[in-house]
């Protein structure tokens, strides 16, 4: 049964990329390594590296690895 974008929207939440970057750091753990999660998403162990270092944000494909999209917020109203 597909999500409605309300159940999708309940499901979200907001997290910090330090989080993200955590998330990444136990996925690669249950992975094995670098490199095999790398392999299995397609993705370049250098910038895997990169992101667990903190060298650079995760990069939009590690991000949808994890299910994580990366979101611009609007406050305050303005347009």
């Amino acid at each position: 049964m597909a999500h409605s974008n309300e159940e999708d929207a309940r499901a979200a939440s907001v997290i910090t990329p330090p989080e993200a970057v955590a998330a990444l750091r136990a996925a690669v753990a249950a992975a094995g390594s670098q490199k095999r999660f790398a392999c299995a998403h397609g993705l370049s162990q250098s910038d895997v590296s990169s992101a667990l270092r903190g060298r650079r944000p995760p990069p939009p494909g590690i991000l949808a690895a994890l299910g994580i999209s990366w979101e611009l917020v609007r406050r305050g109203g303005q347009a």
